[in-house]
C-alpha cells in the first residue's frame, strides 16, 4: 500500500521541536533554511525556553498551537524522542522527520528505544523519517528542512534530480554537486535508520512529480525487496530512471554500513544483481553517480545502438575518446562515403574526414563551420550518438557553445558533450539548454556507456509453472536433512525433468559391476557420501573406467582411502554414471538470501569455476530477457557464441535448465543450497553430471 507523502515532502506548515537560535545546531539550522528557501507556509518553533527563534514567535509546547502542523521536526536528544513523537500523535500531525541520532547505530540502548519507537510508530497514522536523519527537502515547493552545510543559500533554480540515501552527508554532496554543474537539485531525502518512511515509499512519490526527471539513491541495505522492486519498475515506467550506488561492496564497507546506519548488509553482489534485474542503473563509484544523474536530469533522446560519431579539435583527445569508448564496449562510428566526402569539403586539406574527427586549428580561425560538421556527423545513419569534444576553448567559445546548442535542438540523436579544459562557466551554460557535457574522454564513455544501457527493463514474466512435477518430490524430501549424497540431488533433479546420464547407486562392489555392464562403458565411478562434497579432492572419483576389473581396483581403492583418511565419513556405495562426452562446462548454483530469497548463479563451471570468477546472478522469477541481460553485462557471451574451437552453443539449454532449477527452488522451501557443476553442453544437449543439494533441518 503506498504511504502518503504529502505532508512530508509538501507540508504546509512546519513545526521544529528543539529549534535554536544556533544555526549550526540541527533545531537552528532546520528554521535558517526553510526561511532561506522562501517556504512559503508556517514555521513554527517550539522551545520551552525561548520567547522568539530567528524573529518567529516560539511556543512552549505542542498544545500550545492554534493550527495543526502538517510535519513536525524533531531536534531533541534520543531520550526525549519518544515522549515528543507520541505528542505528535495524539494532536494528529501527519508527518514527522527525527533528526536525532543515538538509536540503533549506536549502541544497544540506542537499540532498544528504537524497538521503542517503531511499536510507537506502528500504532499510530503518524508517518516517520528517520531517526538519525539529515532531514527532508522539496526546492520545487519550496521546502527545505535539510539540514547539511552544503545547502546554505539558495543558488540556483530547483533542478530535475531526486536523490534519497541512508547517508545524509551523501545526499548534502550530491546536492552541492548538482548546484555546482548548473543543473539544481529537486528533492532530497535522508532516510537515516529507516524504520517507517523507506527507499521504495520514496522513489514511489519522487517518481510521480512532473519536475523530476532523474532519481539517484544511496543504498546501504535492501529492506523491503518486493516494495522496492516495484518502486523502481513504477518509476521506470513513467521514465523516470533510478541510478544506484550501492554500499558494502567489501567485508569492511559491510560492517561500517552495518554501524553507520543499524543495516545489515547483504551480499552485495546479490543486491547488485537484483537491483539491475528489477531495472535500476547500479553504478559503482561517486563518480559515475554524477555522471549519470546529470545525463538523465538533461537527455530526452535515446540511442538506436552503440556507435558514437567525434568530433573534436585536438588528435590527442580523439584518441583519448576512442580508448576510453572501447574501455566502455562502444564502438566508433565508419562514417559512409558520402559523410566523408561532405566532411572534407569542410576540412582543411591535411585533417581527416575519418572518426574521430580532428579539425585541428580550425575553429580558432572559423568557429562557425563546427555547425556544418555535426550536422553531417549526425546525418550518417551509422552514428548513434553525437559526440562533439572541443579542448582548452576560451577564443570564440560563446559562438561554439551556441553552434552545439543550435544543433543539439534540430538533430532526433542524442549528443554528449565533451569540454576539455576552459572555463567551468562553459560547461554550465551549456548544460543549462539541455545537453550533458563532461571534463573527460572517460566520463564522456561513461555517460554513453549508461545511456545505450538504459533500455526498458519492464519485463513480463515468461516462467513456466511445474509445480505438479514437484509433488513427486515432496514426500521423499520429508524423509531427508541436511546435506544430500549426489545419488539423493540426482533423484530431485531427474524428477523435474533436467537430463542426466544414466546412472544408479551401488551398495557394493558387485553392484557397481552390474550397473556399469547394464548402462555401458565407459563409466565414472565416485564414492556416494552425504559427508564428502568435493569428491575429486579426495580421490574418491575415478573417470572413463572401462572393466569390471578396473571397478574392482578403483573402488577397493576408494574405500580404504575413505577408511584411512576419513574414518568418521559415512559413506554408502558408489555412484556409477555413463561417462559424458567432451563438451562445455557449466555451473549453475543457488543459495537463499535472508531478505531476497532464492538466487541463482551461473557461468564457467568444471574445476576452474572458483579461478574465472565471471558469473550471472538471477533472482527468480525472472525472464529470457533477464537472462540474455546477464549473460551479456557479465561477460558470458563468449561461452555462448563459441570460443577456443567450440561450436556455439543454444542459449535455450541453458535458459530451460534455469526456469526449472527457478521452479523448484521458488516452491520447495526446504531447499536451502543446490549446485550443479560441471553441466556440460555436447551435441545439441545439456547434462548434469554433478550435483548436490542441502536442505533444511
Amino acid at each position: 500500500m503506498s504511504m502518503n507523502l504529502k505532508p512530508l515532502l509538501e507540508p504546509r506548515s512546519v513545526a521544529v521541536i528543539g529549534a535554536s537560535h544556533n544555526t549550526q545546531k540541527p533545531g537552528g539550522r532546520a528554521i535558517q533554511y526553510l526561511k532561506n528557501y522562501s517556504f512559503p507556509g508556517h514555521i513554527i518553533p517550539i522551545n520551552p525556553n525561548r520567547e522568539e527563534v530567528a524573529g518567529i514567535k516560539c511556543h512552549a509546547s505542542l498544545g500550545d498551537l492554534d493550527i495543526l502542523p502538517d510535519m513536525a521536526i524533531i531536534a531533541v536528544s534520543a531520550n526525549k524522542v519518544c515522549e515528543t513523537l507520541e505528542a505528535c500523535q495524539k494532536i494528529g500531525i501527519p508527518a514527522v522527520t527525527i533528526y536525532s541520532s543515538g538509536f540503533a547505530e549506536a549502541n544497544d540502548v540506542g537499540v532498544k528505544m528504537q524497538e521503542k519507537l517503531q511499536i510507537q510508530i506502528a500504532m499510530s497514522d503518524t508517518i516517520v523519517c528517520g531517526p538519525n536523519s539529515q532531514g527532508v527537502a522539496n526546492f520545487h515547493h519550496p521546502m527545505v528542512a535539510y539540514f547539511s552545510s552544503e545547502l546554505g543559500q539558495k543558488e540556483r533554480s530547483p533542478g530535475p534530480i531526486g536523490f534519497v540515501g541512508h547517508s545524509g552527508v551523501m545526499g548534502g554532496i550530491v546536492a552541492r554537486e548538482c548546484i555546482n554543474r548548473g543543473i539544481g537539485i529537486g528533492y532530497l531525502v535522508s532516510l537515516g535508520n529507516e524504520i517507517d518512511v523507506g527507499l521504495s515509499d520514496i522513489i514511489e512519490h519522487v517518481a510521480m512529480s512532473e519536475d523530476i526527471s532523474v532519481i539517484g539513491a544511496y543504498v546501504e541495505s535492501v529492506k523491503n525487496p518486493e516494495r522496492l522492486k516495484q518502486s523502481i519498475q513504477h518509476a521506470r515506467s513513467r521514465n523516470v530512471p533510478i541510478i544506484i550506488l550501492k554500499g558494502g561492496k567489501s567485508e569492511i564497507s559491510s560492517s561500517v554500513a552495518a554501524s553507520h546506519t543499524a543495516s545489515i548488509v547483504g551480499d552485495w553482489e546479490v543486491n547488485v544483481a537484483a537491483l539491475r534485474q528489477w531495472g535500476a542503473i547500479v553504478v559503482e563509484s561517486i563518480e559515475e553517480l554524477f555522471i549519470g544523474l546529470e545525463l538523465f536530469a538533461l537527455c530526452k533522446k535515446i540511442p538506436l545502438g552503440n556507435k558514437v560519431g567525434v568530433l573534436t579539435n585536438s588528435g590527442g583527445i580523439g584518441v583519448l575518446c576512442s580508448d576510453a569508448l572501447d574501455t566502455a564496449g562502444l564502438r566508433l562510428s565508419k562514417f559512409n562515403s558520402n559523410t566523408e566526402e561532405a566532411l572534407k569539403k569542410t576540412l582543411p586539406p591535411f585533417a581527416s574526414s575519418q572518426n574521430p574527427i580532428d579539425v585541428t586549428l580550425q575553429w580558432l580561425t572559423n568557429p562557425e563551420i563546427i555547425s556544418k560538421q555535426l550536422q553531417l556527423v549526425a546525418a550518417d545513419k551509422n552514428v548513434d550518438i553525437v559526440m562533439p569534444f572541443p579542448g582548452v576553448i576560451r577564443q570564440h567559445a560563446d559562438i561554439i557553445k551556441s553552434q552545439i546548442i543550435s544543433i543539439s535542438k534540430q538533430i532526433d540523436k542524442p549528443m554528449i558533450c565533451g569540454w576539455f579544459g576552459g572555463n567551468n562557466s562553459d560547461r554550465i551554460s551549456i548544460r543549462e539548454a539541455g545537453i550533458p557535457v563532461y571534463e573527460t574522454p572517460n566520463s564522456a564513455a561513461s555517460a554513453a556507456s549508461l545511456l545505450i544501457g538504459n533500455t526498458d527493463n519492464n519485463n513480463s514474466l515468461e516462467t513456466v509453472n511445474r509445480k505438479s512435477k514437484y509433488k513427486n518430490i515432496l514426500n521423499y524430501i520429508k524423509k531427508s536433512g541436511g546435506i544430500l549424497s549426489e545419488y539423493q540431488s540426482k533423484q530431485i533433479l531427474r524428477s523435474i525433468g533436467l537430463t542426466l546420464l544414466p546412472f544408479d547407486h551401488a551398495k557394493n562392489i558387485d553392484d557397481a559391476i552390474v550397473i556399469a555392464n547394464k548402462i555401458g562403458y565407459p563409466v565414472a565411478v565416485k564414492i556416494s557420501s552425504q559427508d564428502i562434497q568435493h569428491k575429486s579432492d579426495i580421490g574418491g572419483v575415478s573417470l572413463g573406467v572401462v572393466s569390471d576389473d578396473e571397478i574392482v581396483r578403483l573402488c577397493e581403492n576408494m574405500s580404504e582411502k575413505i577408511y584411512n583418511d576419513f574414518p568418521d565419513a559415512k559413506y554408502d556405495g558408489f555412484l556409477v554414471e555413463k561417462m559424458a562426452s567432451k563438451g562445455i562446462e557449466l555451473f549453475i548454483g543457488m543459495k537463499r538470501d535472508p531478505s531476497l530469497g532464492p538466487v541463482i548463479a551461473f557461468g564457467y563451471g568444471g574445476t576452474m569455476v572458483e579461478f574465472i570468477n565471471k558469473k550471472g546472478l538471477l533472482i527468480p522469477p525472472f525472464s529470457k530477457k533477464d537472462i540474455y541481460k546477464s549473460i551479456k553485462s557479465n561477460g558470458l557471451s563468449k561461452i555462448f557464441e563459441g570460443y577456443r574451437g567450440n561450436d556455439p552453443i543454444d542459449y535455450n539449454l541453458i535458459i530451460e535448465v534455469l526456469f526449472l532449477i527457478s521452479d523448484l527452488v521458488r516452491d520447495v522451501s526446504r531447499i536451502k543450497e543446490l549446485e550443479i557443476n560441471p553441466l556440460i553442453i555436447s551435441n545439441n544437449h545439456c547434462y548434469a553430471v554433478d550435483a548436490i543439494i542441502s536442505l533444511e533441518e
